[in-house]
């Protein structure tokens, strides 16, 4: 992992980022090529890829509805509109 720093500003707006530090500990490089290990594991197929489907989506949405179903939360009510014509 190399962390970027931008802090050299153009009269556009807009922003020129460099490489500047690392990570490095006794281990190494301790976030190199490890990413983040996932809450639940989802098998990304060809087949799915090829057939419009997302099987990561799929399943999220499939657990979200669960925890809805065994922990249903009430939609708050749309509060009245202010009165600004006094």
């Amino acid at each position: 992992m190399v962390g970027i720093r931008g802090d050299k500003p153009f009269v556009d707006m807009g922003l020129s980022t460099q490489p500047e530090f690392a990570l490095w500990d006794e281990r190494g490089w301790p976030i190199e090529n490890v990413g983040v290990e996932p809450d639940i594991e989802v098998d990304l197929t060809p087949a799915d890829y090829a057939a419009g489907r997302d099987s990561q989506l799929d399943k999220a949405i499939e657990v979200l509805l669960k925890k809805l179903e065994e922990d249903p939360k009430e939609i708050p009510s749309t509060p009245a509109f202010p009165v600004r014509s006094r």
